[in-house]
């Protein structure tokens, strides 16, 4: 793959990583409500979640879409349903009981964090029309194959990582200057709303 090939493949991937999103967006709350460590773990799990679709794609993900597009539809309704669901989270009631009998609700583990941005991963409309459309374009076919899928892949991840890093490390600051105007559980529910009308913009797509 000659450099500007590999450049024009950079640039798409640094401005589809960078636009905000459900991953972008998944990032974001996880920092605000956990802390940046764990944000990196939904973040790490995305994208491990891009080298599945990016696999799918190489595997002629791209291909079966455009012969069943009701597959991208039910992708994209699972995803947007998921986001619905962690945005609801947040505004479940409460059922007031006695102090000694209250449960408390586990912290989700890095493992369960981890899954959260590997789902979101992969059922992104936006990953699955670049890796589907737009990634075999750069991939090719014949001699090399496997070198030139690794290394789109790897460079995808890297943009990935680094809006993901770029968001993480300004979430804080953005969020210090809210808390002072917003109470956590009113952060909360307004990061929640925000999945919510992100999965209902999907839906409506």
């Amino acid at each position: 793959m000659d450099s500007e090939c590999w450049s024009a493949f950079l640039l798409a991937s640094l401005v589809t990583a960078f636009t905000p999103g459900q991953a972008i967006l998944l990032a974001v709350s996880n920092t605000l409500e956990r802390g940046r460590s764990h944000a990196l773990v939904s973040s790490s799990g995305n994208i491990a979640g891009l080298f599945i679709v990016a696999g799918a794609a190489a595997a002629g993900l791209g291909l079966l879409m455009q012969e069943l597009p009701w597959t991208l539809q039910a992708l994209r309704i699972g995803g947007a349903l998921y986001l619905i669901y962690l945005g609801l989270q947040p505004w479940w009631p409460v059922r007031p009981t006695r102090i000694a009998s209250v449960p408390r609700t586990p912290a989700p583990t890095r493992r369960d964090l981890f899954m959260q941005g590997l789902t979101v991963a992969a059922t992104n409309p936006k990953g699955l029309l670049f890796f589907g459309a737009l990634f075999p374009q750069f991939v090719g076919t014949g001699p090399g194959l496997a070198a030139r899928f690794l290394a789109l892949t790897l460079s995808f991840a890297a943009c990935t990582l680094v809006a993901h890093a770029v968001y993480i490390l300004a979430a804080p600051w953005a969020g210090a200057r809210l808390r002072d105007r917003v109470s956590p559980a009113s952060g909360r529910k307004l990061a929640g709303s925000l999945f919510v009308l992100l999965g209902l913009g999907l839906l409506l797509a």
